[in-house]
Formats: C-alpha cells, sequence, structure tokens
C-alpha cells in the first residue's frame, strides 16, 4: 500500500467492497467514478481483512471519542460562563 495516511473514507469504500457490494452501488453511494473505486481497492489489495476492519473500528472509534470530548467541552464551556 503506498498511502502515507489512512483515508477513513477509503476504508469504508474497502470494507463495503469486501463485504460483497457492487463497484456501482459503491460508486453512487461514496460519489466516487467506477476506476477511482477499482484504484482505491487496489491500493488496499495487500492489506489483511483483519487488518482493514480493525483500522477501520478504530478509526470510528476515534471519531466517537471525538464527539464525545467535543460536548464535554461544550457542556464544560456552558458551565463557566
Amino acid at each position: 500500500m503506498a498511502i502515507k495516511t489512512i483515508d477513513p473514507a477509503q476504508v469504508e469504500v474497502v470494507a463495503a467492497a469486501r463485504a460483497g457490494a457492487s463497484v456501482p452501488a459503491l460508486a453512487k453511494r461514496f460519489e466516487l467514478d467506477e476506476a477511482r473505486l477499482e484504484q482505491i481497492k487496489q491500493d488496499y489489495d495487500d492489506v489483511p481483512d483483519t487488518i482493514l476492519f480493525g483500522i477501520r473500528r478504530i478509526l470510528k472509534d476515534n471519531i466517537g471519542l471525538k464527539k464525545i470530548i467535543a460536548d464535554l467541552t461544550s457542556k464544560s464551556a456552558r458551565k463557566t460562563a
């Protein structure tokens, strides 16, 4: 994989493709052309499913934690105001 950073959207595309979603359906869902989807899938060809789905879970957990922190920060700011 020649990608330096992990794009959560790309991980979602690859995970959906590996779960059996069709390329046309993915193209519509992610608003990408089919050639770009194929390139993304090829970029992740050497990443095993267990690693890919672990990365996906970690990214989702990270997004969830950011939301919790933002909510707590917002509540804290309202209490001190």
